[in-house]
């Protein structure tokens, strides 16, 4: 049994309540999403499930691309820490080690937590998936703001990958949410008093390209994907919206599943508000 824990999120495990940033200077700062060009802390909450103290817990933090699978041979370290856990408590580790988000894909960027310590060790050599739902004391946080005007219409780039020796057959698709964010998520991602509207006025669905035409909106709900071992490909969630309450948000997934056998392998989530100015 796994002594250490790193929550997933819920419905889907790459909502991590765990994982959080804080842009600017100060650490201890009110959380918010990360801002291009501005240093960003990253933090975790790290969780002692087991009867013993365990001490000097190394906490690797990383950043990939939004991706549906995310590898570690396409993430990029930022920085280590270590803590003390007791048992049956949690502690909230700061990554000291300062994140600079690039304008990678309009900055929408995933981010991966992980606890190690020899009661609690990883595989030995580490798999290239970093595979949240196998192990407990692996989150990921792949959540983002995308502001919308009314009738803007704009894609995001979304990178799905093969390990190396692993092929697949995927089906991607795009899904409005019922249901809105906890409480703490959504303070996180600095929604404020925002409400969770589930039909808030937004098109979506996924295209190949990056290329959009306001004039028309035909994208597909569904794309299959026949991938080869090591493949490195992308679709582009495209949305289209109307006026939305600035009030108000609403949540898209866009969720890859196994062709045969329709499990989950990964996804990206996306939380639809209105512009600013």
């Amino acid at each position: 049994m796994c002594a250490l824990l790193i929550r997933d999120g819920e419905p889907y495990w790459w909502n991590s309540p765990d994982i959080w940033t804080v842009p600017g200077d100060d650490p201890d700062g009110p959380p918010g999403p990360p801002q291009v060009g501005q240093p960003t802390f990253v933090w975790s909450r790290v969780h002692n499930k087991g009867r013993s103290v365990l001490d000097n817990v190394q906490v690797r933090f990383y950043w990939s691309n939004p991706a549906t699978g995310v590898l570690r041979s396409n993430s990029t370290a930022i920085g280590t820490s270590f803590a003390t856990v007791q048992p049956g408590t949690s502690v909230d580790v700061l990554c000291v080690t300062p994140w600079m988000p690039v304008g990678v894909n309009g900055g929408h960027v995933c981010l991966v937590a992980e606890a190690v310590h020899a009661a609690s060790p990883l595989p030995d050599p580490l798999p290239d998936a970093f595979s949240p739902p196998l192990f407990d004391q692996v989150a990921q946080r792949n959540i983002d703001l995308l502001p919308m005007a009314s009738g803007l219409m704009r894609a995001v780039a979304i990178q799905i990958a093969t390990p190396a020796r692993h092929a697949r057959q995927s089906v991607l698709t795009v899904e409005r949410r019922e249901r809105g964010l906890d409480a703490a998520l959504a303070r996180s991602l600095g929604l404020g008093r925002r409400r969770f509207v589930p039909d808030l006025p937004v098109e979506a669905g996924l295209q190949d390209g990056p290329d959009v035409d306001c004039g028309r909106f035909d994208p597909v709900t569904k794309i299959h994907r026949d991938l080869k071992p090591g493949a490195v490909e992308a679709v582009h969630l495209v949305v289209r919206a109307g006026e939305i309450d600035r009030r108000a948000y609403g949540l898209l997934d866009v969720v890859e599943r196994e062709a045969e056998s329709g499990a989950v392998i990964g996804g990206v989530t996306f939380v639809i508000v209105a512009r600013e100015g």
